[in-house]
């Protein structure tokens, strides 16, 4: 045996007996005897990859390559190395080319389906991992990857609005693999959309089983409003609180869901205690000035003042399809989208940023409403030509076409500017009631003011004026929807509110809880079922509580 091949042979020994800076060393004597060796880079290459140096990895693999370019184990070294340094892309390609190279090598199939998911690919992951799956069905990284391409396939599905299809492949990963947890919650989640809520339940508490630290589980369950939390689901939820191991973005979850699940027993003194957790834990994330929202407030009544509303200096689009339904969150926004997208002419596009996109592309760098107080009209016009390519995409057929943002009220006033053909729907709710529902839930977006119950009823009075200007600039323009005279008046109210939209009454708008249109609200379970008045008059029960929201109310 000669010299070069001896050295080697003593490099390959010591890499596998684990002595890596001897192992180094010798396939440093080697190459500097023979640089372009193919199995001395290749493994010199492997060494690398496990003393984490991808980047030194990748270039002796290559070089070994481009002498043995037909080698398979130096194609699947070079995926490694690139997954290493998570370039997706590119070790999938090496991935690939290891596998045509070696067809029966599950390995490779196997890593080649995981690194496609990584780059963002689960169609094809899942593709090439169930082919793998055929061939070797007992093979428990095949699985697991499949599981995993197979759960991030349906998030996909699920951001592409096919929640039917998404169920599917939730379903396919826990059958793969019964204790993925991500998957039980996507499920849950998915399912809660569709209105199987109970079904729902079932795979949030499947999710905390084989992971009963994950946060958002517990809060999903705890939140569900057909479910009423066990003595065992708060005693988790409260030890995983005061856990050193969970973080504040935990601790604002568990905070809520005990709020929830303490109200659902009917302990209502300690849900509320847990929910004024919740938001000083919110709080040291997102502050909130009073002050400031009402210097905001009093300048949006200035640039969109009643002369200027009711002369308009310009005249937009005059689409008749536009139907803007506002009002604070909380109020009853999505029941009435619900309600009106259960007809066959009304075309439901939930909650949307296009309009506040709109009102941002005309102010410049300045904070709404700041710049707009003079809009020339090819401005505006071509502002609401893209708004309305927003809105209007896929319905072509549709008489009527809803945006519901419920802070787009902050908004009304461009909106009538904007689309001088569009319609206004004003949700209202009894006070006590809208802000005790926002205090209860963890809402995301520009909720700051929700934090204390003094500023949330401070900030109520603010939108209430608001409301009431835009009312009496616009007229005819504005329906106002009472929450309680929809529950309680629920087939005249239906009748009322498509008379407004000029639409002919369909019975289908009463059965709005049978739709199988897709919500992704928090008020997402309610729309679900058929109207019902429990949630009237829930304030009652803390108003003790509540007595700095009904000062605030009332200052």
């Amino acid at each position: 045996m000669g010299k070069l091949q001896e050295k080697l042979k003593q490099a390959i020994s010591a890499h596998q007996s684990g002595r890596l800076d001897d192992a180094r060393r010798l396939y440093r004597e080697v190459l500097s005897l023979n640089p372009q060796l193919p199995d001395a880079n290749n493994l010199m290459g492997l060494l690398l990859i496990q003393s984490k140096e991808p980047v030194k990895a990748v270039r002796h693999i290559k070089r070994a390559l481009r002498i043995d370019p037909k080698n398979a184990q130096s194609h699947f070294n070079l995926g490694i190395a690139y997954k290493d340094l998570e370039r997706m892309s590119e070790a999938a390609n090496a991935f690939a080319e290891a596998a045509l190279l070696d067809t029966s090598n599950i390995e490779y199939q196997s890593s080649l389906g995981n690194a496609l998911r990584l780059a963002g690919q689960p169609r094809q992951a899942v593709q090439v991992l169930e082919k793998a799956l055929l061939k070797a069905s007992g093979n428990q990284g095949v699985r697991v990857n499949l599981a995993l391409a197979q759960n991030d396939l349906g998030a996909m599905r699920v951001r592409e609005g096919e929640q039917g299809q998404a169920a599917q492949h939730f379903l396919r990963a826990i059958k793969l693999e019964p204790g993925h947890a991500q998957a039980h919650m996507n499920l849950g989640l998915t399912l809660e959309q569709l209105g199987e809520l109970d079904k729902a339940a079932i795979h949030y508490q499947a999710a905390i089983k084989a992971q009963p630290g994950f946060t958002a589980a517990h809060f999903q369950l705890a939140h569900l409003r057909t479910h009423h939390s066990s003595e065992s689901e708060i005693s988790a939820m409260k030890h995983l609180l005061g856990s050193p191991e969970s973080t504040e973005k935990d601790r604002v979850q568990l905070a809520f869901g005990l709020g929830q699940a303490l109200e659902s027993i009917g302990e209502y003194r300690e849900a509320f205690s847990y929910m004024k957790e919740a938001h000083r834990l919110q709080s040291k994330q997102t502050p909130f000035s009073l002050a400031a929202a009402t210097e905001q407030f009093a300048e949006i009544h200035r640039v969109f003042n009643l002369d200027r509303l009711k002369n308009p200096e310009t005249c937009g689009p005059t689409d008749q399809r536009p139907v803007f339904i506002v009002g604070m969150p909380r109020s009853g926004t999505t029941l009435a989208e619900q309600v009106l997208s259960s007809h066959p002419g009304v075309r439901g596009t939930g909650e949307s940023v296009a309009l506040a996109l709109a009102a941002r592309s005309l102010s410049g760098e300045k904070p709404y409403p700041g710049g707009l107080e003079n809009l020339s009209e090819d401005r505006l016009d071509a502002a609401a030509t893209t708004y309305l390519t927003s809105l209007t995409a896929g319905s072509d057929d549709a008489i009527r076409i809803t945006d519901t943002t419920p802070m787009n009220f902050l908004l009304v006033g461009f909106a009538a500017m904007l689309l001088p053909g569009a319609r206004f729907v004003f949700c209202t709710r009894d006070p006590m009631d809208n802000c005790l529902s926002l205090f209860r839930q963890m809402l995301t977006g520009a909720n700051e003011f929700t934090h204390t119950l003094e500023d949330l009823g401070g900030y109520y009075r603010l939108h209430h004026d608001l409301m009431q200007h835009w009312q009496a600039a616009l007229g005819e323009r504005v329906y106002q929807l009472r929450y309680e005279s929809l529950i309680l008046e629920n087939e005249q109210q239906v009748r009322n509110l498509l008379e407004f939209c000029e639409l002919p009454f369909d019975d289908r708008c009463l059965r709005f809880y049978e739709s199988e249109r897709v919500v992704r609200s928090p008020s997402a379970a309610q729309v679900r079922q058929p109207v019902y008045d429990t949630s009237i008059g829930a304030w009652k029960r803390y108003e003790e509580e509540l007595a700095p929201l009904s000062k605030a109310l009332k200052d």
